[in-house]
């Protein structure tokens, strides 16, 4: 096995994208423990851990990886996203709105949080009229999620 911090983070990355999470998990680790000298290269190990957490609904270790991803890229667009659509999941409805518009300020053609916002406003902080902007931008950016089109059809007029 590798014991160089790059050959663990490059193992992890192609383990998650090869959707092996537990083994992503462990190689990302061991990248992070070993010391990462570059900041953008923790900052992605950080945001990568912070995804598979939360996709195996470990949110609050999730939120603590999105947040030291940005303690070393805060203008990493996607790990506001993240960390917005980890609020949300944790029910922490106010705080999430800002991270959202934050990753969109930094990325404006990112589908994903416009999906978040949508949802956020539409579900939790009852503003029909953000979530239909929002729904829209989503859709217009090519988002792939079908529910935002039948959302705008039957809940948001």
């Amino acid at each position: 096995m590798p014991q160089e911090p790059q050959a663990h983070l490059m193992l992890g990355i192609t383990l998650a994208e090869s959707s092996f999470p537990d083994g992503a998990i462990v190689e990302l680790g061991k990248a992070l423990k070993l010391g990462l000298t570059d900041a953008a290269a923790e900052a992605t190990a950080h945001e990568l851990l912070g995804v598979l957490h939360a996709t195996e609904g470990r949110n609050e270790e999730a939120l603590a990886h999105h947040e030291a991803a940005l303690e070393r890229a805060p203008e990493m667009a996607l790990a506001h996203a993240n960390r917005g659509a980890v609020l949300i999941a944790l029910a922490r409805y106010d705080e999430a709105a800002a991270p959202l518009e934050r990753a969109l300020e930094l990325d404006p053609e990112l589908a994903y949080p416009h999906l978040c916002l949508g949802l956020l406003y539409m579900e939790f902080l009852g503003d029909p009229n953000r979530a239909r902007t929002h729904l829209r931008a989503y859709n217009k950016l090519g988002g792939q999620d079908p529910r935002p089109a039948e959302w705008l059809r039957g809940r948001v007029r």
